[in-house]
């Protein structure tokens, strides 16, 4: 079975602490199995003084383990009947040590080794309260010690006084009282089933119990309501044990569905990046192609231009030989006529000089 103490390092905020709650509801069989309890609720408690004022970090409030012992007792009574507002006195009126003895000594969640832990603070709590609390009335001490005697387990408190029952059992009874000497009693859901006949029946069975003269000791009745009993209480044991496997089994469930959901998203994540890759490879591939044939034509262009003006060149130096034979063959030309006429001009020099 699970033990609470495994919950006092809790801290968390106020909708950890309702699943923490939820859980605990049911693995006691606190309440109605339908009963969810919810933001509205937690700081309704709050605000009345049933729960202590939270830890505020920031814009959030952390609850710890102090306030999950005092939901549960709360919870503990309410489904006993008790008003708010005497839960609420109650707790001003119990050191939490005490609370939590009680409680845990009521769903058996108190080892030797917890109680003997639990008894020691409980002892310097009350040490310490003693020496804080230097005068007090005695008929308020009184009826605070009365207070604090009311919230006990059950089946410990009729063993007190001796009762043959295992635990306290619980019926509604309507009473006719026919004289200040008789009065008969009989269950209130039996008398939606009244009728005449079996209102006669009923007083014939009352005139032959009284003139019965060896009539038995009913101890069986009692033997098998004690049997009943702890067959109840075997199976609210049961019961617990399965809704905490239950809980277990849902928390479970709920880590398996959150590894896997986490599982899907790397998966889909590793996709994306795949495809991302085999995209831009794509993309590489088609733009090295693109650029490989531009790259080509350029060569090709470039080559066609190259041998254009290669014929251009050669026309052009043909054309500038051309143009310097022929300018060469005019001066060679001039140069002739020139060197005729000197030649002339000397041959009449000489001529004259004869």
């Amino acid at each position: 079975m699970n033990k609470i103490n495994k919950a006092k390092k809790f801290n968390g905020n106020i909708k950890e602490f309702i699943v923490l709650c939820q859980k605990w509801l049911n693995t006691f069989v606190i309440g109605k199995k339908d009963f969810i309890p919810n933001e509205r609720l937690i700081r309704g408690y709050v605000s009345e003084d049933i729960l202590p004022r939270p830890e505020r970090k920031g814009k959030e409030s952390f609850y710890n383990y102090k306030h999950l012992i005092y939901f549960l007792v709360c919870r503990d009574l309410f489904s006993e009947n008790w008003p708010l507002a005497k839960i609420s006195e109650y707790f001003k009126n119990i050191n939490f040590e005490e609370l939590e003895l009680n409680f845990l000594k009521k769903y058996d969640q108190v080892s030797s080794n917890d109680s003997l832990e639990v008894i020691g603070e409980l002892k310097k709590s009350s040490l310490d309260s003693i020496k804080n609390k230097k005068t007090q009335n005695i008929n308020t001490n009184y009826s605070k010690n009365l207070m604090l005697r009311s919230y006990q387990n059950s089946q410990q408190s009729i063993k007190e006084f001796g009762s043959d029952l295992p635990s306290v059992l619980k019926d509604e009874f309507t009473t006719y009282t026919l004289a200040s000497w008789l009065s008969v009693a009989i269950k209130t859901k039996k008398l939606s089933e009244m009728d005449s006949d079996l209102a006669f029946r009923i007083s014939n069975a009352v005139k032959s119990a009284f003139l019965e003269t060896n009539l038995k000791e009913n101890t069986n009745m009692f033997e098998n309501i004690k049997q009943t009993t702890e067959v109840d209480q075997k199976n609210q044991q049961l019961e617990r044990e399965i809704n905490t496997l239950k809980t277990d089994n849902s928390l479970l469930e709920n880590k398996l569905k959150y590894n896997e959901h986490n599982s899907h998203l790397r998966d889909l994540e590793m996709q994306k990046i795949e495809d991302l890759f085999h995209e831009k490879e794509k993309s590489f591939s088609l733009e090295f192609e693109k650029n490989s044939t531009i790259y080509e034509e350029k060569i090709k262009d470039l080559q066609l231009k190259t041998e254009i003006d290669k014929q251009e060149i050669e026309l052009s130096l043909k054309k500038e030989i051309e143009n310097l034979n022929y300018e060469y063959e005019i001066k060679l030309k001039e140069q002739k006529k020139q060197y005729e006429e000197n030649i002339l001009e000397l041959k009449k020099h000489i001529k004259a000089e004869k």
